[in-house]
C-alpha cells in the first residue's frame, strides 16, 4: 500500500487543474497581481518555469474541457434529442419533442401586467445586470468583443461568426427596438462584459393571422462562466423584459435541437481565401 503522503500523477494533475481554474476566476475578475522581480539573472530563471508550467496547466485544462465538451454534446438530431433531459426548457412553455400539437393557438395565455415580476432575476454572485447602450462606441466595441471571442462556434471549435459592429448597429436596431432588450450581465467588481441576450420585435404569420412578438438573438456567455448556469438567468431575464412591453411569444434559432423545433434549414458556409485558414 502506497504512502499516505506521496501524491499520485492523477492527483497532482487535479490539483494543478484547480489551480489554473483558480488563476483564471482571478483573471476574469481582475485580481491577479504580477509579483515584482528580485533581480535581472533570478527572474528570468523564475519567469521561464513559470512560462513552462502555465503552459503545462494550459494544455491539461484545454484537455479537461474538450473531455467535457465531449460528454456533453449537444444533440444535432430529433433522435438524439429525445434522448436526452432538458432541465432547463422542461420548465418552460414550450411543446415537448414527442407531444403531438393538434390545435394551433397560445400555448400559455398572456398575463395581466399587475401579475408580471417587476424586479430582475438574480444572479450568481458576484455579477450584475446591465442595459446596453450600444449608441456608444465603447459599449458597441465590448459587445463586438465578447460575440467576437465567445459566441456560436463550429465542432472543433475552431471557426467563430465575426459580427462586425455595423452589422450588430444594424441587427439590434430595426424599427420598433427597444434599448431595455439589450441586455447585458457584467462583472460586479471590473465591469467587464461577460454575458449578453437581446430581442427584437418580429411580425410573423401563424397560419392565416399574423402575430406580434419577438425574436431573440445573440444569447451569449463568456466561456469560463458557461458552468455557472448564467445562461438559464439570461433567458428568464429577457422574457420577464419583454412580457413587461405586452408581447408573450418569442421564436429564436439554434443550431442544436431544442424542444420544439417548428420548422428547420440547412445552411452552407464558403471559406474565403482558404490559404490563410
Amino acid at each position: 500500500m502506497a504512502d499516505s503522503t506521496d501524491e499520485s500523477p492523477e492527483i497532482e494533475s487535479l490539483q494543478e487543474q484547480s489551480d489554473e481554474k483558480e488563476v483564471e476566476d482571478r483573471e476574469l475578475n481582475g485580481d491577479v497581481e504580477e509579483e515584482p522581480a528580485k533581480g535581472g539573472h533570478q527572474a528570468v530563471s523564475g519567469g521561464s518555469k513559470k512560462k513552462k508550467k502555465r503552459k503545462r496547466l494550459q494544455n491539461l485544462q484545454k484537455s479537461f474541457e474538450l473531455l467535457r465538451a465531449g460528454e456533453a454534446k449537444a444533440p444535432k438530431t430529433t433522435e438524439e434529442a429525445l434522448k436526452k433531459k432538458y432541465q432547463f426548457w422542461d420548465t418552460q412553455p414550450v411543446p415537448k419533442l414527442d407531444e403531438d400539437i393538434s390545435e394551433c393557438g397560445c400555448i400559455e395565455d398572456d398575463k395581466p401586467i399587475e401579475e408580471l415580476r417587476r424586479e430582475p432575476y438574480t444572479l450568481p454572485q458576484g455579477f450584475v445586470w446591465d442595459t446596453l447602450d450600444i449608441s456608444d462606441e465603447k459599449v458597441l466595441k465590448e459587445l463586438y468583443t465578447l460575440l467576437n471571442e465567445n459566441y456560436v462556434e463550429d465542432d472543433d471549435n475552431m471557426f467563430r461568426f465575426d459580427y462586425s459592429p455595423a452589422f450588430l448597429l444594424w441587427a439590434l436596431k430595426p424599427p420598433g427596438w427597444k434599448m431595455s432588450w439589450h441586455c447585458g450581465v457584467r462583472v460586479a467588481s471590473n465591469k467587464k462584459l461577460v454575458g449578453f441576450i437581446s430581442a427584437i420585435p418580429a411580425h410573423i404569420r401563424v397560419y392565416d393571422r399574423t402575430v406580434l412578438m419577438v425574436e431573440i438573438n445573440f444569447l451569449c456567455v463568456h466561456k469560463k462562466l458557461r458552468s455557472k448556469r448564467v445562461a438559464p438567468v439570461l433567458i428568464r431575464e429577457i422574457t420577464r423584459r419583454v412580457n413587461l412591453e405586452g408581447i408573450f411569444q418569442a421564436v429564436y434559432t439554434a443550431g442544436v435541437v431544442l424542444p420544439k423545433p417548428v420548422a428547420c434549414c440547412r445552411y452552407w458556409h464558403r471559406s474565403l481565401n482558404p490559404r490563410n485558414l
